[in-house]
């Protein structure tokens, strides 16, 4: 603001200056959360529209993983399903013949640590699964038998719990999609925080 002399000339200027830095940061981080939000919405959007199409489970199973490698991009992805004391694909993308994957099963005995690990719903994440750790080990005693069958190009790893509810949130009464959609919400939420 100008403050005038006498003669109507301008003698000094006062002003302010505030610090909005706190302001700033806080409307990037709303964005950023708007961004997320938008992202994942979008993400169950898509399934939604593929859930209309069929309610299949299998299908539904391939649709979840296409949507997964929106949020966390592999080379290949499967969801396993527990059948006894294995565990047995369900639903691959990936390199490996999608036929020769869905006949896969692993034995819940060699999973060791990796099996323990995920049943206390807390993520396994090898880095190198040719490392010395114990879950290094115990995956590679686990699909010891399957890497000649197309599963040497595995490198490291990343296993989150799938809720129970996705394998039969398609056959559920009396809204299949709801279910369905609440099941993949907390698998998304899963691997959001393993990613984390």
């Amino acid at each position: 603001m100008p403050i005038l002399g006498p003669d109507g000339t301008v003698r000094e200027w006062v002003g302010t200056c505030t610090d909005i830095s706190e302001r700033v940061e806080a409307h990037e981080l709303l964005e950023e959360r708007v961004r997320e939000r938008t992202r994942k919405l979008s993400m169950l959007l898509d399934v939604a529209h593929n859930v209309a199409s069929t309610l299949e489970p299998e299908p539904l199973l391939g649709v979840i993983l296409d949507q997964i490698r929106r949020v966390v991009d592999f080379t290949g992805g499967s969801i396993l399903v527990v059948e006894g004391d294995h565990l047995s694909v369900a639903a691959y993308r990936g390199p490996m013949p999608q036929e020769q994957a869905l006949r896969i099963h692993f034995s819940l005995v060699r999973a060791g640590v990796n099996w323990e690990t995920v049943q206390n719903h807390r993520p396994v994440i090898i880095g190198d699964v040719y490392g010395a750790d114990a879950a290094a080990r115990a995956f590679r005693d686990m699909i010891d038998e399957h890497v000649h069958g197309g599963m040497a190009y595995i490198r490291s790893l990343m296993m989150a719990t799938a809720h129970s509810s996705l394998r039969g949130a398609a056959q559920a009464s009396p809204a299949p999609g709801q279910a369905l959609m609440q099941a993949i919400d907390l698998l998304y939420r899963d691997i959001r925080r393993t990613c984390s």
